[in-house]
């Protein structure tokens, strides 16, 4: 069994994160003969917000090597950024209307933090598919989250198109982590081709809610895991 471990987005909260990675991911896939690489797939930007407000906390760029990486890669995301037409993904004048409620337009700085996301996630997949290498399952997880419970190696030995964590479903799905067959991740890996058409047709952009979307569409075998993770910020 070999398994394609993939971060995406910002690395900047790593200090804080990487050793609950090492004890409740890394070390249970080791200590149970399950092979695995690391990717990582990360921005660099001229902006250092975390949620719309200012970071005190310098970005040390060198952070992800504490996740011990096999293939690594860093991109301006500021070009990113510059090269989006925002206006596909967000609706001005009803956000000036109606502020960032629960039915009009989510904030503008999450959903530029989203698109980042599934960008990166986007070029992470495709770092991985650029090897060639025969991976049974590919893994996602974002870098700036604190695990505090063991990962159920087990599941990987039952039948799924998708495995999700079992709560912060907020009005969709999990988007922290999943687990995918590696030969069907392609949908959920790449969603943010279709965010522009998922805009037009369903209203504003939330992560949670776009999850649920590709899931439903893509994958009938869904499954849950309390596998605990919580977001830290940079300190």
């Amino acid at each position: 069994m070999k398994i394609a471990i993939c971060y995406w987005g910002m690395t900047r909260s790593v200090k804080q994160t990487y050793k609950s990675h090492h004890a409740h991911l890394f070390n249970i896939l080791k200590n149970h003969g399950i092979d695995y690489d690391v990717y990582i797939h990360t921005w660099q930007t001229g902006q250092n917000m975390v949620w719309g407000e200012d970071c005190k906390v310098p970005i040390d760029y060198d952070e992800y090597k504490l996740l011990s990486p096999t293939h690594y890669s860093i991109d301006n995301q500021d070009e990113f950024l510059n090269s989006l037409d925002f206006s596909n993904y967000f609706n001005a004048e009803l956000y000036n209307i109606h502020g960032g409620d629960t039915l009009h337009e989510w904030r503008p700085y999450l959903i530029r933090n989203h698109l980042c996301a599934l960008e990166s996630q986007r070029r992470v997949y495709n770092m991985v598919c650029e090897q060639h290498i025969q991976y049974d399952f590919i893994l996602f997880i974002r870098p700036d989250v604190i695990i505090s419970t063991d990962f159920d190696y087990n599941i990987l030995t039952t039948d799924f198109d998708i495995i999700l964590p079992n709560y912060d479903h907020f009005n969709g799905l999990n988007d922290k982590f999943a687990i995918l067959q590696f030969n069907c991740a392609s949908h959920y890996a790449t969603r943010i081709n279709e965010i522009i058409e998922f805009r037009q047709n369903n209203g504003r952009i939330v992560s949670e809610k776009y999850v649920k979307f590709i899931v439903e569409k893509y994958y009938h075998n869904v499954k849950f895991i309390d596998f605990i993770m919580t977001l830290t910020r940079p300190v």
